[in-house]
C-alpha cells in the first residue's frame, strides 16, 4: 500500500498585501525616475572662471604696450607713437618747439602703413595762423571753423560731419588740397593751435588703425 505524501496548504496572498505590494513598486519605481531626472538636470558647479578671465585678457590687450611716449611741457602736448617709428633727433623734450618759438613742427616717419608720416605742430598764437593765410594784419577771420572754411572751401555741413574729438575736444579733419592721401586735424586749445597731418588717407575714416591710435593718445597738459 503506496502511503499518501501530506500536501502543503495552498499559500493565499490576500488581497491587501497585494495592494501594498503594488504600492511600494509604484513608489520605488517612481524613486527611479527621479533621482534619473535630478542627475540630468542638476546645474553645472564647474569653475570656469579661469577660462573667463583669460578670455577678458586676451580681449583687451593694451595694443601699445611698447610705443614710445613723448611730452613736451612747453607746448603742453604728450602723446605716444609706435616704437618702430622715427623721429630723428627733433623728438626730445626742449628740441622740439623751444620756448621762444612762435611755430614749430615734428615730423615721425616709420611703421607699418603705407607712406606713414605724421606732423605735429604747433602755433602758439591761432591768430597768426590766421594772419600768415591772408598775408594781412586784419584777417577776415577770427575762429578756427571760419578759418577752415575760407581755407578749405569747408561749410557748417562739411565741418559737422568731419568732427572728432582729439582729448575730447571738438577738432576737424580736412583733406590736404595738395594731394590725395593725407588728412589733417586742426585743434585749437585756448589761443594755441595744433595741426596733425598723416600721409595714409585722404578721410579720417579710412586712416589705419595705427594712426587712430596716435590720435586717441594724444593729451593736452597744462
Amino acid at each position: 500500500m503506496t502511503a499518501e505524501v501530506p500536501q502543503l496548504p495552498a499559500h493565499h496572498v490576500s488581497p491587501s498585501m497585494k495592494n501594498l505590494m503594488l504600492v511600494f513598486a509604484i513608489v520605488l519605481v517612481g524613486a527611479l525616475a527621479y533621482l534619473v531626472w535630478a542627475s540630468n538636470t542638476a546645474p553645472d558647479t564647474t569653475d570656469n572662471s579661469a577660462t573667463t578671465v583669460k578670455k577678458t585678457a586676451t580681449a583687451t590687450t593694451d595694443e601699445t604696450t611698447d610705443w614710445k611716449t613723448y611730452t613736451n611741457a612747453v607746448v603742453k602736448l604728450t602723446f605716444q607713437y609706435p616704437a618702430t617709428y622715427s623721429a630723428g633727433e627733433v623728438l626730445p623734450d626742449g628740441k622740439f618747439c623751444p620756448a621762444n618759438d612762435a611755430y614749430c613742427s615734428l615730423t615721425l616717419s616709420g611703421g607699418s602703413s603705407k607712406d606713414p608720416i605724421v606732423i605735429v605742430a604747433y602755433r602758439r598764437n591761432i591768430q597768426t595762423e590766421f594772419t600768415g593765410h591772408y598775408d594781412t594784419p586784419n584777417p577776415p577771420v577770427t575762429t578756427l571753423e571760419a578759418y577752415l572754411k575760407d581755407a578749405f572751401a569747408q561749410t557748417d555741413t562739411t565741418l559737422k560731419s568731419n568732427l572728432v574729438l582729439v582729448d575730447g575736444r571738438t577738432s576737424y579733419w580736412v583733406t590736404d588740397p595738395t594731394t590725395e592721401d593725407r588728412t589733417m586735424i586742426y585743434v585749437q586749445v585756448g589761443q594755441a593751435l595744433y595741426f596733425f597731418s598723416f600721409d595714409s588717407a585722404a578721410t579720417y575714416d579710412k586712416l589705419s588703425a595705427e594712426h587712430k591710435r596716435i590720435i586717441s593718445s594724444i593729451k593736452f597738459v597744462n
